[in-house]
C-alpha cells in the first residue's frame, strides 16, 4: 500500500482543499507530514489551469526544500509526459478530485517540456534567495551598492578572525588606553580561546544588544537605566489607574 493510500480520507480531503489554486490556503502541519507534497500538487494544479511556469514563485526556508520541491515536481511531470493514457487519467483525476478533460491530459503532457523552456526556470527559492534577487534587480530603490555579493559563513568567520586578531594587535600596542586597559582585564581572567568565543557570541546577537543600548538610553551604567525605567514604569501603571497612595508612596521609594 502506498504512503498516500494510507493516509485517512479526511486528510486527502484537507489536502485537496489545500492544493486547490482558486483557494487561499494556510498550511499548518507537523514534519514529514505532506506540506511540500501539498505545494507540489497545487504548483501543478495551477500549471493545467493554464498559468505559466515562469509566472508561478515558490518560497521555502532552506536550499534543501527549495531542491527536494523542484526535484519532485520536474519528476512528476516528466513522468506524466511518457506514462499510458489510463494511468494519467488516474493521477489527474486522484489530483484535481474531477474526471479530466482531453485537453488537460493533453496539456499535462507537455507541462515538463514548458518548465524546462520556462524563461529563467522554475522560480522555487529560499525566502533569503528571493529577497537577494529583489535587491540585486532594484539596488538604486533599496539604496544598497550595486552588483553587491553576500557574504558566505565560512568568509564571515576569516573576516571576524582577522578583525579580532587586528583589535587585539592595537590594544596590546597601547596598554595605557582603554581598548588597551580592557584587554588586560580581559586576559587576567580568561583564555584567548573562551575570549574569542564570548565576542562571537556578542557579534551573533549585536541587533539584540542595540536594542538594549537603545533601551537603556545608551547610558554606561545600565543599573541606573532600569532604575530609571522601572520608574517610569510605575508612572505609566499609576497613570492608568487614576494615582492612588499606595502607587505614589511605591514610587518615592523607587526614587
Amino acid at each position: 500500500m502506498s504512503a498516500h493510500a494510507a493516509l485517512p480520507e479526511e486528510a486527502d480531503r484537507n489536502q485537496a482543499r489545500a492544493s486547490d489554486p482558486a483557494a487561499s490556503a494556510w498550511v499548518s502541519a507537523n514534519a514529514g507530514t505532506g506540506k511540500t507534497e501539498v505545494l507540489v500538487k497545487r504548483v501543478q494544479r495551477l500549471l493545467l489551469t493554464g498559468f505559466k511556469p515562469e509566472s508561478i514563485l515558490c518560497l521555502t526556508y532552506t536550499k534543501t526544500a527549495a531542491a527536494e520541491m523542484q526535484n519532485r515536481l520536474l519528476k512528476d511531470l516528466a513522468a506524466w509526459a511518457t506514462m499510458p493514457d489510463e494511468e494519467l487519467r488516474e493521477q489527474l483525476e486522484a489530483l484535481m478530485t474531477r474526471a479530466p478533460e482531453s485537453s488537460e491530459i493533453h496539456k499535462a503532457r507537455r507541462l515538463f517540456a514548458r518548465a524546462l523552456e520556462a524563461k529563467g526556470g522554475l522560480k522555487i527559492h529560499t525566502i533569503h534567495g528571493f529577497c537577494e534577487r529583489l535587491l540585486q534587480r532594484f539596488p538604486l530603490e533599496s539604496q544598497v551598492t550595486p552588483h553587491f555579493t553576500v557574504l558566505d559563513e565560512r568568509s564571515q568567520q576569516v573576516m571576524r578572525r582577522a578583525a579580532f586578531d587586528a583589535t587585539v594587535a592595537r590594544a596590546a600596542e597601547d596598554g595605557d588606553s582603554a581598548l588597551g586597559k580592557a584587554l588586560a582585564k580581559v586576559i587576567a581572567r580568561t583564555s584567548e580561546r573562551q575570549f574569542r568565543q564570548v565576542v562571537d557570541v556578542v557579534l551573533g546577537k549585536r541587533a539584540e544588544l542595540a536594542k538594549m543600548v537603545a533601551y537603556h538610553h545608551s547610558r554606561v551604567d545600565w543599573a541606573e537605566a532600569e532604575c530609571l525605567a522601572l520608574k517610569q514604569l510605575f508612572k505609566e501603571k499609576i497613570a492608568q489607574f487614576g494615582g492612588t497612595n499606595r502607587g505614589t508612596e511605591l514610587l518615592s521609594k523607587v526614587a
